[in-house]
């Protein structure tokens, strides 16, 4: 995000023909001014065509010979609409002087430092889709200071990102292809700016390039398609950021918490770092919560770097019968799956395990090695149990 400043000088004798100048920065925040003899100045300001649907909150400063304003300075205002407005006013303060002068200098950021945000957001991926919050707000990597109501989702390159919320588009960078976790890499991610209606910002940051195909001015509603996940800017591996923030004044910002509605909370709350989190209209979860990813508990061939090779749930006497199973919600219960041979001789064996507040996933295995080979051949299944309530079942076939 730049920090923009701009200055202006000016000096005028009492006596002279009206005189009125205009500038704009990139078309976007224009100022101007109109003089008369023996009048003060106005000074006023308004937003290029292309910018009347967004709102800038904007600090003004000045430097003053023979003049006063009735507001103190520096002064911060809202500036919105299609029509131009008047921050101040002058008044001179000597008409026995010949002259007086004026300068003044502006800074401005997107959206209005007054925003109350009471808004309950989406999750801003496909609702078929799930991924781990692997940084959440207060994040000791670098959900710090200003950054502190920031989360992080890791998810593969490329991944489509949809709008949390309704808005209009006010600002997007889409030129860099290259991210690393080094300072040099703060200021070149790929980010698209939302301006919500109450004057918050969604901020959805380290988007591919070039996968950005909205402008400035264009309206999103709620899950429409921004870009795509990436890892560009100052970032160790492919994730979504994310943040809503407001300006503090026309220089500075800070981010503030917001609610996200999911399938086990659909009024919202605070996403916690370290948990999965499922669209709220998701239809084939438990109605009951629980602490572990269902759809994709697995029976694996084999895990590696936290992977699990899905299995055709068919193993030999020689194999062992892996288990896994992903953490939704931090937490430290203790988890027990039961094997049992469902046809012939019965045979059952629990492997119990307890989680703690690090794992993002569990795995357990099934030993036949001290069991008669000549019984394991059949039908058989695994159960995974939470504090002895069992969760679900898994069907597979020794040969």
């Amino acid at each position: 995000m730049k920090i923009l400043s701009i200055a202006f000088l000016f000096c005028f004798f009492l006596f002279f023909n009206q005189i009125v100048s205009d500038s704009c920065y990139e078309n976007k925040i224009c100022s101007g001014h109109k003089s008369a003899s023996n009048f003060p100045p106005e000074l006023y300001f308004y937003l290029g065509p292309q910018y009347t649907s967004l709102q800038y909150t904007v600090s003004l400063d000045l430097k003053l010979k023979n003049l006063i304003t009735d507001k103190k300075l520096p002064f911060t205002f809202l500036l919105k609409g299609n029509e131009k407005f008047y921050p101040l006013t002058f008044t001179i303060k000597n008409n026995n002087l010949e002259s007086y002068e004026f300068a003044y200098t502006y800074s401005f950021r997107i959206g209005n430092r007054e925003a109350k945000n009471n808004f309950v957001y989406h999750l801003p991926f496909s609702p078929d889709l799930h991924f781990r919050v692997t940084q959440g707000y207060d994040g000791k990597v670098s959900h710090k200071g200003d950054l502190s109501n920031s989360i992080d989702w890791t998810m593969p390159l490329k991944t489509p990102i949809y709008s949390a919320r309704k808005g209009v588009i006010a600002e997007i960078v889409d030129g860099f292809d290259e991210g690393k976790f080094e300072k040099e890499y703060l200021d070149k991610a790929n980010y698209i700016f939302v301006l919500h209606d109450d004057g918050t910002i969604g901020n959805y940051a380290h988007l591919s390039k070039g996968s950005i195909s909205l402008k400035v001015g264009d309206t999103v509603n709620t899950g429409d398609f921004l870009g795509l996940s990436g890892n560009s800017g100052y970032s160790s591996a492919p994730h979504l950021h994310f943040n809503v923030f407001v300006p503090k004044d026309g220089i500075s910002y800070r981010t503030i918490p917001v609610k996200f509605k999911h399938f086990y909370n659909k009024n919202g709350e605070i996403l916690k770092e370290g948990n999965i989190y499922f669209h709220h209209d998701e239809l084939e979860l438990p109605e009951k919560e629980v602490s572990i990813d269902i759809k994709n508990t697995k029976l694996c061939d084999e895990i590696t770097n936290s992977e699990c090779k899905v299995s055709d749930g068919i193993f030999s006497v020689k194999d062992k019968i892996l288990v896994y199973i992903p953490i939704i919600s931090k937490n430290t219960n203790t988890y027990k799956v039961r094997y049992e041979k469902l046809d012939g001789d019965y045979i059952k064996k629990d492997v119990n395990i307890k989680s703690n507040l690090n794992y993002t996933y569990l795995y357990t295995f099934f030993d036949s090695s001290s069991f008669n080979t000549s019984n394991l051949f059949g039908k058989w299944q695994a159960s995974v149990y939470i504090e002895n309530e069992k969760i679900l079942s898994l069907d597979y076939e020794i040969r």
